[in-house]
């Protein structure tokens, strides 16, 4: 699972990521939080900080309201390798 800053004050905090790990079981995170499950869940944590995804969450901010919702998280696009090992490949490499 990724944590997702979904609204704050700072436009540039939104989209910040924090993969979550055993070490959160049975935490709960706050209201300005989402959590985004995926199996590829380490590899989403680092392309939530490419240049890809930054441009999409740019351009889903509202005008006066910092903030994504969850329909702007499921229609991001982003390029993914259908190949596990490939996957798991890149994440471990961007580790």
């Amino acid at each position: 699972d990724v944590l997702v800053c979904v609204r704050n004050g700072s436009r540039n905090l939104i989209g910040k990521t924090a993969l979550l790990d055993e070490r959160a079981l049975g935490m709960t995170f706050g209201a300005f939080m989402a959590v985004y499950r995926s199996p590829i869940g380490k590899l989403a944590s680092y392309l939530f900080q490419s240049e890809i995804l930054k441009r999409q969450i740019a351009e889903h901010l509202g005008a006066t309201i910092n903030q994504i919702t969850n329909k702007s998280l499921n229609s991001f696009r982003i390029p993914v390798s259908p190949d596990d090992v490939e996957r798991d490949a890149i994440a471990t490499a961007l580790s």
